[in-house]
């Protein structure tokens, strides 16, 4: 047996997302049939997510949070959208004020460059959401209020939120052992970003 892994660009949960701003061109339900395929035949998944892209509200981060908790992905992780030069949506981004077009441009960064209006995120809301989606996409919903608080304000919640990354480990360490490889993590960089903040 040949051991691999399935990687797939999931990006979005949110339908207004995937077809308006990145216009994928499979749907949600395309995404949802493909891993379940996958998980039923017990292939490892590699899910990625991005977060902070133009029109993006709050409830599109939580659609996509949905999606990564339904799918169940062997291995998850999220980035902040980035308007990288020569794409259809950078120019969007442009046309619409999100952007300048002269920001430098960063190969790994921990923050949104976009300067979008009210309702949609701010580059603070997107930078927190960032920080908490693994949380809130993989412990229990009862801890939602908890990772909350640390979404909003980290520096009074720091002890708090380490207990979270840390009962998020210990979940996933207790089912790798049992042979469930199926709950989410993230890479080791995005704690130590997640940690130095």
């Amino acid at each position: 047996k040949i051991p691999f892994q399935v990687s797939i660009g999931v990006e979005s949960g949110s339908d207004y997302i995937l077809n308006n701003v990145c216009d994928r061109k499979c749907t949600k339900v395309q995404i949802l049939e493909a891993f379940e395929i996958l998980n039923k035949r017990k292939i490892r998944t590699n899910a990625f997510f991005m977060i902070g892209f133009p029109f993006e509200k709050r409830d599109d981060v939580f659609s996509t949070i949905e999606l990564c908790r339904v799918i169940k992905p062997s291995v998850a992780s999220v980035a902040i959208f980035q308007p990288l030069p020569g794409q259809r949506i950078t120019q969007l981004c442009i046309e619409k004020g999100f952007i300048s077009g002269r920001e430098p441009m960063a190969t790994f960064t921990s923050h949104s460059l976009l300067n979008m209006p009210k309702p949609y995120l701010s580059s603070r809301e997107i930078h927190d959401l960032w920080r908490t989606f693994m949380l809130y996409s993989s412990l229990p919903d009862e801890f939602y209020d908890d990772i909350g608080k640390c979404e909003k304000d980290i520096e009074n919640n720091r002890e708090l939120f380490d207990s979270l990354i840390k009962l998020r480990w210990d979940n996933f360490d207790l089912a790798k052992g049992k042979g469930d490889t199926r709950l989410i993590s993230d890479a080791p960089c995005e704690i130590n970003t997640i940690k130095s903040n």
